[in-house]
């Protein structure tokens, strides 16, 4: 029987999925170790669509549509932490245009056709 579930759909390039995939992962594994440690619960992440992650913790991809989409959970925690991450992937790793127009001839004046064929 199907259930309905909300959440929120989530898709990228290839590189910023797979640093999701990698985020998700690598903070599911600190909240089970926080959770296993002090009791409590974290906001964690697995991957590959399991519904718990580690420790307990609930995860917030609830499942990989593709390597391009995930569904996630859609409260506002997991909103912000996927915003928190892809602008700080995207800021450190994405190239952007330059702010100034890039022209060859700044800074120097290039000599008249006339007085350099005099100065020989």
């Amino acid at each position: 029987m199907p259930r309905e579930v909300e959440g929120m759909l989530v898709s990228g390039d290839n590189s910023v999925m797979a640093f999701l995939r990698y985020a998700s992962a690598s903070d599911a594994a600190l909240a089970g170790a926080a959770a296993g440690s002090a009791g409590g619960a974290a906001c964690g992440a697995s991957v590959a669509g399991a519904a718990v992650g580690a420790g307990g913790a609930q995860a917030l991809i609830l499942r990989e549509l593709d390597d391009r989409n995930f569904f996630c959970r859609g409260d506002e925690a997991s909103h912000r932490w996927v915003n928190e991450r892809v602008d700080g992937f995207v800021s450190r790793n994405m190239l952007e245009a330059p702010e100034e127009a890039v022209t060859f001839n700044q800074g120097s004046e290039t000599a008249a056709p006339s007085s350099f064929a005099a100065a020989r």
